[in-house]
């Protein structure tokens, strides 16, 4: 056994694994590419430390796809029954992370940071499980119970401040989420996801010239971030139009955003709610659509992820491929019998809006907005931010106007959550 660097034991460890391993999870922490390979000398140097295996595990998780799911599940099955607690609060949260039980999985890591409030992964984790639960207020709750232990002596305290801002801009505390951002960067610059929490603040706000100084400031600190750094320049590109900056926003998405051509759970959601907003900003779209539902189309089948299986369904709407959106909704409703989380919110509220997404693509407007409107009351289950989630907002909002229902627009843009201002 060795103790880590937040003074928790690592079983079967030896110092160089121990070490391997923090400087992994601190590298997934500030969206470093360095992560995997810190991971792999850990599995070099200890591939039979339960804790290497599981939080291998637990990375591919990340990835919300079936393959690696599976990948996921191998792992698991290595690792030996009996375990110290760390470790089997790991295991336990991960197998119910693969079985598709987020609310299982974010339940059993919160009792173990009950126990150890500075194990940093499991901090990131929950996070992870309770945004893609869609509760701002759960995850603002989570980080208030443990965010008196992270003094600034703690390692990677600075990174756990950034995502306690981002807790609180879910939850509404924009001015305090702002304040607590602001101030974990200036202590870690490579604090990526601290510098988003700041803009996705900025963009509810409207602030988008301050929004841009934001990110201009920030981006010296980018080089070797992972590719959650496609949706800073998602941002970026978001505040770019609220300026009216359209052709400059078309270039993001050609290039940062869109242009590796990228199937990755984000990637796609980044670009499919961006083309739509370009399109309703008269962009000249040419042929985009058609290309992106091509990369959707290798995510379809998975419906293990209600945010991406709805941005896959408004994509192969817009690019009108019709039979890759009904045998999507089939799929969906399929899922919806499922004792799984995938399965209780496409019940709740994802085969309603996909259903509405068809029918709007088969011509039936009036009908799939009558499907939408009544859906977005339960949107936030699906996950992800009120940034995210809003381009469905926006389409219902388009077809309202578009049907001359124009008091049910300006009612729907008055009801969007989290934001203080127009949409972009």
């Amino acid at each position: 056994m060795e103790i880590d660097r937040w003074g928790l034991p690592i079983a079967e460890a030896s110092v160089a694994v121990a070490g391997h391993l923090g400087d992994a999870w601190l590298a997934y922490g500030a969206l470093r590419q360095s992560a995997g390979d810190h991971l792999k000398a850990a599995f070099a140097d200890g591939a039979e430390v339960p804790l290497v295996r599981l939080s291998r595990a637990a990375f591919l998780m990340l990835f919300a796809r079936a393959d690696f799911a599976a990948k996921a599940a191998a792992d698991l099955a290595l690792v030996p029954a009996s375990l110290p607690a760390r470790e089997a609060a790991y295991r336990d949260a991960v197998k119910a992370w693969i079985d598709n039980r987020f609310e299982a999985a974010a339940e059993r890591l919160k009792e173990h940071l009950a126990i150890a409030p500075t194990d940093f992964l499991a901090v990131k984790l929950q996070q992870y499980l309770l945004f893609y639960l869609g509760s701002g207020a759960a995850m603002a709750a989570a980080s208030q119970r443990l965010i008196d232990a992270w003094g600034d002596a703690v390692p990677g305290s600075a990174l756990i401040y950034g995502c306690r801002a981002f807790d609180l801009e879910e939850a509404g505390a924009l001015a305090e989420a702002e304040m607590i951002g602001r101030a974990a960067v200036e202590r870690e610059p490579l604090d990526l996801w601290g510098t988003h929490a700041v803009a996705h603040v900025l963009e509810m706000q409207g602030r988008a010239v301050e929004g841009l100084a934001w990110l201009s400031q920030c981006e010296p600190h980018w080089q070797g971030a992972n590719p959650f750094i496609g949706h800073v320049w998602w941002h970026r590109a978001l505040m770019l139009l609220t300026l009216g900056r359209m052709d400059e926003a078309l270039d993001l998405y050609d290039g940062a955003v869109a242009g590796s051509g990228s199937d990755d759970t984000l990637d796609l959601a980044n670009a499919v709610s961006l083309l739509w907003r370009l399109q309703r900003h008269q962009a000249p779209i040419g042929d985009r659509w058609q290309r992106l539902a091509l990369i959707c189309r290798r995510r379809a089948m998975d419906v293990m992820l209600p945010f991406l299986d709805l941005h896959l369904a408004l994509a192969f709407a817009e690019a009108e491929q019709e039979a890759d959106l009904s045998d999507l909704v089939g799929r969906i409703a399929a899922r919806c019998h499922d004792d799984t989380t995938a399965g209780r919110v496409h019940k709740a509220v994802g085969h309603r809006v996909a259903t509405a997404l068809l029918a709007m693509a088969r011509g039936h407007r009036a009908e799939g907005l009558a499907a939408l409107v009544p859906a977005l009351e339960d949107l936030t289950a699906i996950g992800g931010s009120h940034a995210q989630r809003d381009v469905f907002w926006q389409v219902a909002i388009t077809a309202a106007h578009a049907e001359g229902s124009h008091p049910l627009a300006t009612t729907l843009l008055a009801q969007r959550p989290g934001y203080v201002r127009d949409p972009t």
